[in-house]
C-alpha cells in the first residue's frame, strides 16, 4: 500500500510581481514544459511524499519488517495499492533580499527596549509590593 501526499508548491523569485497568467494563453501556443512556469518567472511545481506499507499474505508478525509486535492476519488480495492525499493548500516559497544592516540594528534596539522595558515593569511590581508589605506589617 502506497500513501502518497501531493502539495501544490510555488517558487517566486526576486523582484516578482503578479501579471498575465500562462493559463490565460490557448494550450496550442505553450512551448513544450510552458507550464511549469507561470507568471513572471515563477515556477509552479508540486512536492510529493510517499510512505509504502507492505505485509505479507502467509499472516504472522512481521519481524523481518522491524515491527514484531504486529499480527497480521493471513490471506487477502495481492497487489498494489495507492492512497492519494491532494492537499488543498499551497506552499509559496518567495525570495527574499537579505536584510540591511540597518534594518539589523532596528531590530536589536527593539530587542534592548523590549526588555529594559519589562525589567522596569517588573521593578516597580517589586518595589510597590514591597512597599505595601511593609505598610501592613508597621500598621
Amino acid at each position: 500500500m502506497y500513501f502518497v501526499k501531493v502539495v501544490s508548491t510555488a517558487y517566486l523569485p526576486l523582484g516578482w510581481e503578479r501579471s498575465g497568467s500562462v493559463l490565460d494563453i490557448p494550450h496550442e501556443l505553450i512551448q513544450l514544459g510552458g507550464y511549469g512556469k507561470g507568471e513572471a518567472g515563477s515556477i509552479e511545481t508540486h512536492q510529493y511524499s510517499v510512505t509504502s506499507h507492505k505485509r505479507s499474505l502467509q499472516g504472522g508478525d512481521a519481524e523481518q519488517d522491524g515491527h514484531k509486535e504486529r499480527l497480521h492476519a493471513r490471506g487477502g488480495i495481492p497487489g498494489v495499492f495507492f492512497s492519494y492525499d491532494i492537499s488543498p493548500m499551497k506552499v509559496i516559497n518567495r525570495e527574499t533580499r537579505a536584510k540591511s544592516f540597518s534594518a539589523f540594528l532596528v531590530g536589536v534596539c527593539a530587542i534592548v527596549g523590549g526588555t529594559l522595558t519589562v525589567a522596569a515593569a517588573i521593578d516597580r511590581a517589586l518595589y510597590e509590593g514591597g512597599a505595601r508589605i511593609r505598610k501592613l506589617h508597621s500598621s
